[in-house]
């Protein structure tokens, strides 16, 4: 039901158990998000993209129980507060997006424990602090794609050189400082780094070695 122009508040859902896809992103919903998703243990896509006139929420701890989830699209529906640990427990996702709503709070170190995570769309919120290393610990096979842009970050890992199944990273608009690891863009899968708009100090030499440099 993507793109219909729905209005409205959204039903129960949590008789559709054996639902696996749940697509209602581009509608017009309004009121509360439908918190009996947490019931639909079977599904494997949620998507509530660009649904702004939701009441402000928080992700709640039961979301946990959706362990088969691997799409979760929840961008720019009025999503604030913490960002939660528990999400290191949804093993399976693979495309995880909050960007775009309101988040104030650190990144959890947690999100590391996602193996199968391919990309990981953090941008335009308020986040703060550093980057967790632990983020490269994600080690997905495939595309790695990490975009925290537009945010309050303040620091880079030091080992961020050697995140090697990155084939992108955006990191621009932040409030990063200090010198970028030497070896950020030598070797690995990196085809992509964008670090403008933010207080970066030293040489960037090596870096000139990634195929697109921003």
């Amino acid at each position: 039901m993507t793109s219909t122009y729905l209005s409205g508040t959204l039903p129960d859902l949590s008789q559709l158990i054996s639902l696996k896809m749940l697509d209602l992103s581009y509608n017009y919903f309004m009121g509360k998000f439908p918190l009996s998703v947490n019931n639909l243990t079977n599904l494997e896509l949620l998507n509530f993209n660009e649904n702004s006139g939701v009441n402000f929420w928080q992700l709640p701890d039961n979301f946990s129980k959706l362990t088969k989830l691997k799409y979760m699209i929840l961008s720019t529906c009025k999503i604030h507060g913490q960002m939660p640990a528990f999400i290191g427990n949804m093993t399976s996702l693979v495309d995880l997006d909050l960007s775009g709503n309101f988040f104030t709070c650190k990144i959890p170190a947690q999100i590391g424990l996602l193996k199968n995570l391919q990309m990981l769309e953090l941008y335009y919120n308020q986040l703060v602090g550093e980057i967790p290393k632990e983020l490269g610990n994600l080690t997905a096979e495939k595309c790695l794609i990490l975009y925290v842009a537009f945010q309050s970050l303040r620091e880079v890992p030091k080992d961020l050189g050697k995140w090697s199944p990155m084939i992108a990273i955006d990191l621009s608009e932040n409030q990063l400082s200090g010198e970028l690891p030497t070896d950020t863009c030598i070797g690995g899968k990196l085809l992509y780094f964008c670090a403008l708009d933010n207080m970066f100090s030293g040489g960037l030499q090596k870096l000139l070695e990634a195929a697109y440099l921003f």
